[in-house]
């Protein structure tokens, strides 16, 4: 069996083949053992993903033609990550460049118009799909019911939405889902609500699990109302209570028919082994990661230090290999392109992002040449295969091809070089050594 290695480290920021190792049908001795089962399946990958907020479109408008070109090669097709996966923001979210809803600021769901979007996200949209060759699979959250629905009255600081207005809600957002089928632009998932544990001073809202059971049925029925097919997710909030919540909703047996799958991000908390509980209560329902991103301290200028930073690649590894292996089955990034600030942000909360525009210019991060390592390499219908290991150092995650072929991703971000032996059980061993602070991934050529 041939062996290809690709690595990125601190010392080259470049994606670079090294030296094959050598296979054998021996075992070695070593610290860190991984066990690999070709035909133990975890699950079918759906792909990976970003999201195309306002800003982020907004950022490739000002690329030159052929900057923006590059970019969308470098995120959307197989010479770069390949994305399969949209996340879009039910009119504006903190990295919109203004608040605004569809109703412009009335309270007649008669004046729905999705014109706001014409400027920046749809040009884009149309752009990338001409790129990618493909139509995105797009995942949709509202970050906060329109103000008149609420009873704060506003968007922002979180409030909770009025139950005299949930059925109301609900059409608004199958108007939504019917606009953007109109434009050709199908909507696969939405989650109800994103972040509903949070009070925030951008658009937010909260809710409890009852009120989101609320949303959810009223939904149901619209959807079947209206003709649509659009998968209905819940939580769409942190890893830390999220069995909670599911496990809450999920006793229900109604509710738990309408539920398609459950959405969740990586802020405050890295226990991946709530996914992999909550799979294993619930194995016909999907689990995909929707957001997360390096944060930046909210008014604190430029954060001009903050980009470029080589640690967030290991951050985006360390999530990855986790969470894949504990059974999540798509993973959309957040922003898939910010300015030297990690904004444009209508409220100053900016964060980090795998590309930035920079004067007009395409600039990759780190971060993007760790993404690479997984995304370009395991598919849109890969298996997710076992890798069975006691190893607490080194980040580890396996994938067989559709062709059959294993994919392993290994993550160092030690200071010191580790050496690692892998099994693949049945068939041959081999022997790589991983530089501190560096990711490699091999494949079966």
């Amino acid at each position: 069996m041939k062996l290809k290695i690709l690595e990125t480290s601190f010392e080259n920021k470049i994606p670079h083949e090294i030296p094959e190792p050598i296979v054998t049908k021996k075992a070695f001795t070593t610290k860190h053992l991984f066990v690999v089962g070709r035909n133990d399946v975890i699950g079918k990958f759906q792909g990976f993903g970003g999201a195309l907020t306002e800003a982020a479109a907004y950022n490739f408008s000002l690329l030159s033609i052929e900057e923006r070109e590059k970019a969308f090669r470098l995120l959307f097709t197989p010479e770069g990550l390949n994305y399969s996966w949209l996340r879009m923001s039910i009119h504006s979210c903190d990295f919109s460049l203004e608040s605004y809803d569809y109703l412009g600021g009335t309270n007649d769901l008669a004046n729905f118009s999705m014109k706001h979007d014409e400027k920046y996200i749809f040009p884009m949209l149309e752009e990338i799909e001409k790129a990618a060759g493909k139509k995105m699979r797009i995942f949709a959250s509202p970050w906060s019911p329109c103000a008149y629905m609420k009873d704060n009255a506003e968007m922002a600081h979180g409030g909770h939405l009025m139950p005299f207005f949930v059925d109301e809600w609900a059409e608004y957002l199958c108007l939504y889902l019917e606009e953007m089928k109109r434009r050709d632009h199908a909507v696969e998932c939405i989650s109800m609500q994103n972040e509903p544990e949070a009070d925030q001073i951008w658009e937010s809202c909260l809710y409890s699990a009852k009120e989101e059971a609320q949303l959810v049925r009223a939904l149901h029925g619209k959807l079947k109302y209206h003709g649509l097919d659009t998968k209905i997710y819940i939580w769409d909030h942190n890893r830390d209570h999220m069995a909670n919540r599911v496990i809450t909703m999920m006793s229900n047996e109604e509710l738990r028919d309408m539920v398609d799958g459950f959405a969740y991000h990586w802020y405050y908390q890295s226990n991946s082994y709530t996914i992999q509980y909550l799979k294993r209560l619930y194995p016909d329902k999907t689990i995909g990661f929707t957001e997360g991103c390096v944060e930046f301290l909210v008014g604190e200028g430029t954060n001009k230090d903050e980009y470029g930073i080589f640690h967030h690649g290991e951050i985006y590894a360390k999530n990855i290999s986790k969470d894949l292996r504990c059974g999540t089955q798509f993973f959309i990034d957040w922003n898939l392109i910010l300015d030297a600030k990690g904004g444009p942000n209508h409220v100053g909360n900016f964060c980090g992002a795998l590309m930035n525009q920079i004067d007009g210019k395409l600039v990759c991060n780190p971060s993007y040449s760790y993404v690479y390592h997984y995304a370009h390499f395991i598919e849109e219908g890969d298996d997710i295969v076992v890798c069975a290991t006691g190893d607490t150092i080194l980040y580890v995650l396996a994938a067989r091809k559709k062709n059959g072929k294993l994919v392993l991703v290994i993550c160092n971000d030690n200071p010191k070089s580790e050496k690692a032996e892998i099994c693949v059980k049945g068939e041959y061993y081999f022997g790589v050594t991983v530089r501190p602070h560096s990711i490699q991934t091999i494949y079966e050529e």
